[in-house]
């Protein structure tokens, strides 16, 4: 599985190909990747479209992948992010995005949220 590095993210090749997948049906070139405070661990990733990046540049890193993606960071969770591996796997009928961060040094007991403390 080969992947590329931008910014300290890493980004595999099945996540590219799924994001533009989603970039078509949702009409926009923009998603925003983001952490919100929940679940038991305390934090976990978030993903959503965006429609005009000039409301949501601000305090936000934009990364671009090519053409047809580019993705929104917030600054302040770019340390969180840093050695991040994105990666969008099928098991069965399970497909999902996996964000594989070295930095984590606790998971929930469902694995559905992390922290970093």
């Amino acid at each position: 599985m080969k992947k590329k590095t931008y910014k300290n993210i890493k980004i595999t090749k099945n996540a590219i190909k799924q994001i533009e997948i989603l970039t078509k049906k949702y009409n926009s070139k923009i998603l925003e990747i983001y952490i919100k405070k929940t679940g038991c661990a305390g934090l976990k990733y978030k993903m959503k479209f965006i429609e005009n990046v000039k409301d949501y540049t601000k305090n936000k890193k934009k990364i671009i992948i090519n053409k047809k993606i580019q993705i929104l960071i917030s600054k302040k969770f770019l340390n969180i992010f840093k050695n991040t591996e994105i990666d969008f796997v099928s098991n069965g009928l399970n497909k999902n995005f996996e964000f594989k961060n070295y930095n984590i040094k606790n998971f929930c007991g469902c694995g559905k949220s992390f922290n970093i403390n």
